[in-house]
């Protein structure tokens, strides 16, 4: 199961501390889903909180790669195990040669860079 965070949730104070204490639930989830637009408030913030969830073991998925502020940056920079390609590219696989190529060079770097890839939007 994957929970997306909000931009909200990253950014309170408490964040750490609140996840932290779920840890321990059965319930809890074993990916959360972060968006590109997060990084875009207070990076520094942002990636303390991920370091010390990743540290705990959450799995960290980059959520929608490949659109709004898509940056390999974010990559390299924080503690990503999964990124997920959004559906917008994955529908024109097969069809559209530009969304192919793009699907393409974004599973390629995933791997070079040991990330898990996911495909959003697959229904059957």
């Amino acid at each position: 199961m994957a929970v997306n965070l909000s931009v909200r949730q990253v950014l309170a104070p408490t964040c750490s501390k609140r996840f932290t204490a779920s840890l321990s639930a059965p319930s809890f989830p074993q990916i959360l889903e972060l968006t590109e637009s997060l990084f875009m408030q207070d990076m520094d913030h942002c990636a303390k909180v991920l370091a010390g969830l990743k540290q705990r073991g959450v799995q960290l998925s980059l959520n929608d790669f490949g659109t709004g502020y898509s940056s390999p940056s974010y990559l390299s920079r924080l503690p990503f195990d999964v990124v997920k390609i959004d559906q917008a590219f994955i529908r024109g696989l097969g069809v559209n040669p530009y969304d192919t190529a793009l699907v393409a060079a974004i599973v390629s770097m995933a791997g070079g860079l040991g990330l898990s890839v996911t495909a959003e939007g697959i229904e059957d």
